[in-house]
């Protein structure tokens, strides 16, 4: 009786019991209809449930694609639950191709109340089955109403080619006769003076102390220092092993300065510093900021280790990068 007296209460004063200071966060990823048509309207609602205070960063609308289209983002108010805050964004998504697809998981930030530090999280992928709109028919439904050809207006068939061959035979002709012309010379040709190139570790070398300069990590920036980091290497590597291809992933990469005859050790230590930089950048991964710091460490290591390698990737018109000096 107390606790209906109490509820009662509670409902008079116009007071809902408000959501908890403590508990866990938790996201659900909803989608209706359960069976999608092609190119009919699915209204799909990204939820996260948190304790009272915690504040959700959702994530911007998905780029659209060949199997979805996203209309309508919506960012709703929260609502104060007793089971926790709710945060909502709700989205209608069009599917353009039949079968199982599967609604991306998207990842979204949080921060509870008394919480420096913000958190990561990930919405659940849900598989959603589509089915044609096309009647189920062993024979083709019929087209009607087809109009008949039209005729093509005059400039899409007039033989074009004809005029192209009768100027280029004018420019000929003009050529022709100005050359023959007695007096006209023509200008030497004057060439370029070659620009040294900078070696590829003085290059490197100077891009990672104007990162270290920036104290990106320091700032919080951990997938941008990751970025420009590992932008950094791969440019001196391209440069210094004659990579072919700038957009190398890390398997292939390692594989070919394996070929190029550089050690196992030094190779996996390059893995390793690149593992970092593609979990940041691919997986939005934030690494400590004491590993980011080592990182710098270990690229110059790798910079000063292999500038003065024996293979150097050719340069235009420019002569190969002098080896650094020894200490000692």
């Amino acid at each position: 009786m107390k606790a209906l007296a109490l509820a009662l209460a509670l409902v008079a004063m116009g007071h809902a019991p408000r959501a908890p200071r403590e508990g866990p966060v938790t996201a659900r990823l909803s989608a209706t209809p359960d069976t999608a048509a092609i190119g009919k309207a699915v209204r799909v609602v990204y939820e996260v449930s948190t304790p009272f205070g915690t504040r959700v960063q959702f994530p911007v609308r998905p780029a659209n694609d060949s199997t979805w289209t996203w209309n309508d983002w919506k960012l709703e108010k929260d609502v104060d639950t007793p089971a926790g805050v709710r945060h909502r964004v709700t989205a209608v998504a069009l599917p353009f191709k039949t079968g199982s697809l599967i609604l991306p998981g998207l990842a979204f930030r949080y921060q509870k109340a008394g919480d420096p530090a913000a958190q990561n999280g990930t919405f659940p992928s849900l598989t959603l089955p589509v089915v044609s709109v096309m009647p189920k028919s062993p024979q083709p439904p019929d087209i009607k109403g087809l109009k008949p050809v039209f005729q093509p207006p005059w400039w899409m068939t007039f033989p074009w080619w004809i005029v192209a061959v009768v100027l280029l035979l004018i420019g000929l002709i003009i050529w022709l006769v100005r050359r023959r012309k007695p007096g006209v010379t023509a200008a030497p040709e004057r060439k370029a003076a070659l620009i040294p190139a900078i070696p590829a570790h003085v290059e490197a070398l100077a891009a990672l102390d104007a990162l270290v300069k920036d104290r990106l990590p320091e700032r919080g920036l951990l997938v941008e220092h990751q970025t420009r980091l590992a932008a950094i290497v791969r440019r001196f590597l391209e440069r210094r092993f004659g990579s072919p291809q700038p957009g190398y992933t890390t398997r292939e990469l390692v594989a070919h300065l394996l070929a190029n005859g550089l050690t196992s050790a030094e190779v996996e230590r390059l893995r390793g510093l690149l593992r970092v930089s593609d979990l940041a950048k691919f997986a939005r991964a934030e690494p400590p900021v004491e590993t980011a710091k080592r990182t710098e460490g270990e690229a110059r290591d790798l910079i000063l280790t292999w500038a003065d390698h024996s293979v150097e990737a050719p340069t235009s018109g420019a002569p190969p990068a002098p080896p650094l000096p020894k200490a000692g």
